[in-house]
């Protein structure tokens, strides 16, 4: 399986200190790829039938911890 998040996770970590933190934001983020984007990803239901608001709070909440780390890392500031 393919786990891009993971992959680039292992490849910055490898120059950067990655706290515990981050790596489960990243964990968790990396969960969402595939399921949520195929209809087939569940025996049954549509993905959209197995995540509620409180999973895209979460994720989004993760998702932006990782992208301050980014910007902090590269310098880059969101514009």
């Amino acid at each position: 399986m393919h786990d891009p998040v993971l992959e680039l996770l292992a490849e910055v970590s490898a120059h950067v200190e990655i706290s515990e933190e981050l790596r489960d934001d990243c964990k968790t983020l990396n969960r969402y790829y595939i399921p949520t984007r195929y209809p087939n990803a569940f025996s049954r239901g549509a993905p959209a039938e197995m995540y509620d608001e409180k999973d895209a709070r979460e994720a989004y909440s993760r998702a932006e911890r990782v992208v301050r780390f980014a910007q902090r890392i590269t310098g880059i500031a969101q514009g």
